[in-house]
């Protein structure tokens, strides 16, 4: 039997060491059944070769493909990936996004055969979010068959309105990174406050690192603005807010701020956005958009608004800085440091400051508009492309080229 067939756990290390060297394979399970971003990251590594100075022959393989065939023959994903969808909750989505609290139910069985044959076929595990369960089932496994782990937390703990939620959040919290700390190979964080909290849990004992998502500077870029706005009929000056409807995104401070003043129109998108009702009549809602249309949509727009909290680091805020949009944000919703605070507008949570901030953008007008929007694109393509954000992930899992498995 060739060395390189034969399962990680069988092979000696002389094995290993006389076997045809091959690319490295990643797993990065998703808590989505749209995982937007890890398809994005798969292509950003799949895209680097060495003519664009990138290293040699990474490759992409494909765990849910949505074509016949994949890039890489060689060490095929296991075919039965596609069956541990996070389960639906018909048109309001996951049941208990509705209690705020953003964690999704799977096929219990389905997702712990999956995980396990993915991760016996790994050499490195990429996973997202401390209190999903595919996450704690994929760390258990990859410490078992000696896997390299990363865990990237987004948002920490998120206050949901509720004592006891509350409570049994951080409870929950401490304890899948007391956990996760004992197995992980290295955290990576969008923030200090999302760090000082994993880092209270498991002190030094594993490093604790910042990576901003990476955003797609190619897709989302500055265009013809007037033609953007005839193409979605702006004739006022227009107030974007983009996220899914729930309530740690703010939607109802930005509202609030739109009934008390006429000067701005307010155009909202994301996913349920189409299940509000009683609205002002200068906002207009457009439901959940895809990445074109969105992107058309920054560059129609006069600028965002991110009124949410307890959030990691929005990728709205850095879509909309890489398609040259001013951004005002209220604070919470973005971290406090950044490449981003030199071009961000803060303003405190109530509806008349962010009437206030909102008028000082407006106020500037189209000259001050372009001038925040080009340094916002400048920063977004220094510090927020994707091939940046592939530089750091490699670097802490394996300085050598990796495979992504998205």
């Amino acid at each position: 039997m060739n060395v390189a067939c034969r399962p990680r756990e069988q092979r000696t290390k002389v094995d290993q060491q006389r076997a045809p060297k091959r690319h490295k394979r990643v797993i990065v399970p998703s808590n989505s059944d749209e995982p937007a971003a890890c398809r994005q990251l798969s292509a950003a590594v799949r895209g680097r070769d060495p003519v664009r100075g990138g290293p040699p022959g990474t490759r992409l393989h494909g765990p849910r493909p949505r074509r016949r065939g994949n890039r890489t023959r060689r060490g095929p994903a296991p075919r039965s990936c596609r069956r541990a969808l996070p389960r639906r909750s018909g048109a309001g989505g996951q049941p208990l996004e509705r209690l705020s609290i953003p964690i999704p139910l799977f096929a219990p069985a389905a997702l712990h055969r999956i995980t396990r044959e993915l991760v016996r076929w790994a050499d490195a595990v990429h996973v997202h979010g401390l209190l999903y369960p595919n996450t704690a089932l994929a760390v258990s496994l990859a410490a078992r068959a000696g896997v390299p782990v990363v865990v990237t937390e987004h948002v920490g703990l998120v206050a949901t309105g509720g004592r006891l939620l509350d409570a049994a959040q951080a409870t929950a919290f401490r304890w899948a990174t007391r956990r996760a700390g004992r197995r992980a190979t290295a955290f990576a964080v969008l923030n200090e406050r999302v760090a000082g909290e994993i880092g209270a849990v498991i002190g030094g004992a594993r490093p604790v690192v910042r990576i901003d998502n990476g955003v797609d500077t190619a897709r989302f870029r500055p265009g013809d603005r007037a033609a953007a706005r005839d193409r979605h009929g702006f004739t006022r000056p227009t107030v974007l807010f983009v996220g899914r409807l729930a309530r740690k995104k703010g939607l109802d401070l930005l509202l609030a701020a739109a009934s008390r003043s006429d000067r701005f129109d307010v155009v909202v998108c994301g996913k349920d956005t189409e299940r509000l009702r009683d609205l002002p009549p200068t906002v207009r809602v457009l439901g959940k958009l895809d990445q074109d249309a969105l992107a058309d949509l920054y560059r129609a727009a006069d600028l965002l608004v991110m009124p949410s909290y307890g959030e990691g680091f929005p990728l709205v805020v850095q879509e909309a800085m890489a398609s040259g949009l001013p951004v005002v944000a209220c604070a919470g919703a973005v971290p406090e440091t950044g490449p981003h605070a030199a071009v961000v507008r803060l303003a405190d949570r109530d509806p008349d400051a962010l009437v206030k901030a909102v008028h000082a953008v407006l106020d500037e007008g189209d000259a001050g508009r372009e001038r925040v929007g080009a340094e916002a694109r400048e920063v977004a393509v220094a510090h927020y492309d994707w091939s940046v954000a592939v530089d750091r992930y490699l670097a802490l899992l394996n300085p050598s080229p990796a495979e992504v498995l998205s």
